[in-house]
């Protein structure tokens, strides 16, 4: 049993609502929906009765609510116990990494923190960059990569490493192409490939269309791994970061620069000095050590 599944299934308990929960969450509603019916099935009933009016706990539910707090208290014990007891009496630390960090240089850091600091067991989870968030708020990490926006607060401690903004991915023959740097009204009638949903990044892509007054015409959500063959094919233009865009050259696309900019910076979430272990205050402070807090371009 998926231990996330339980907490999903209490902060939708508590709200009764998808589309609350999953704000709370952090997490898509479908991806949310997807998870208590899976849920359902392991447990063998409904736990939830939904009509078009509103949703109750079923019978079911209503039983197994207060177990799953009590495991879910239990777990976030021992995590926090164990982390506790490594901190005194280990020498590891765990990163929780967002895929394809090598776009912002991050993977750096790690070889030169592993080579300074020998007696630290460096271990690293990848994952989405929700799940991430929700390891840190279940506090199984203390440490994650994650970024800010312009205009956004940062939740947690925020260490910057690097900042960058969105661009737009298009094919070198498009019309274009040749642009110095392109208005999202210019995009208002362009197939378009974004981020996925809920994500900080679309969550700023949105803000920034909605303020231009333009509504895109959205044709793929995902990550940008495969948005360069789309692009080449001719299925639309995409808006990623700028780090993603030029990590491996292609002489078949061109990277644009979108104004004004959407900017961004990029960096580890944490938790304050005291409430981390000694390994991960070692981890902070070389990065400080590196000027990371000046940010780097």
């Amino acid at each position: 049993m998926e231990i996330r599944y339980l907490e999903e299934f209490i902060a939708l308990a508590d709200r009764l609502s998808f589309g609350e929960a999953a704000l709370g969450l952090n997490m898509a509603q479908s991806t949310l929906s997807k998870h208590i019916h899976a849920l359902e099935a392991e447990l063998g009933g409904e736990l939830f009765t939904r009509s078009t009016r509103r949703m109750e706990l079923s019978a079911l539910g209503a039983f197994y609510l207060p177990y799953a707090r009590e495991i879910s208290a239990l777990y976030a014990s021992a995590g926090q116990k164990t982390r506790a007891f490594l901190s005194e009496n280990g020498s590891g630390l765990t990163l929780g990494a967002v895929h394809n960090i090598q776009y912002f240089g991050f993977e750096r850091y790690i070889v030169g923190f592993r080579e300074a600091c020998p007696e630290c067991r460096f271990n690293v989870v990848e994952g989405e960059e929700n799940e991430l968030a929700a390891m840190f708020l279940r506090r199984e990490i203390n440490l994650f990569t994650t970024c800010v926006f312009e205009g956004e607060t940062a939740e947690h401690e925020f260490l910057p490493l690097s900042q960058g903004h969105m661009v737009a991915v298009l094919p070198e023959e498009h019309r274009l192409a040749g642009c110095y740097a392109l208005s999202l009204g210019q995009l208002k009638n362009e197939n378009l490939l974004l981020p996925t949903r809920n994500t900080k990044m679309r969550r700023a892509l949105d803000a920034a269309f909605a303020q231009a007054g333009v509504t895109p015409r959205v044709v793929y959500e995902g990550g940008s791994t495969i948005c360069a063959e789309l692009v080449k094919s001719g299925m639309g233009i995409s808006l990623q970061p700028r780090e993603a865009a030029v990590w491996r050259p292609d002489p078949a696309l061109c990277c644009v620069d979108v104004k004004p900019f959407i900017s961004y910076r990029c960096g580890l979430g944490c938790r304050a000095e005291q409430s981390l272990s000694v390994p991960e205050r070692k981890l902070t402070a070389y990065l400080r050590q590196l000027g990371a807090a000046g940010v780097r371009r």
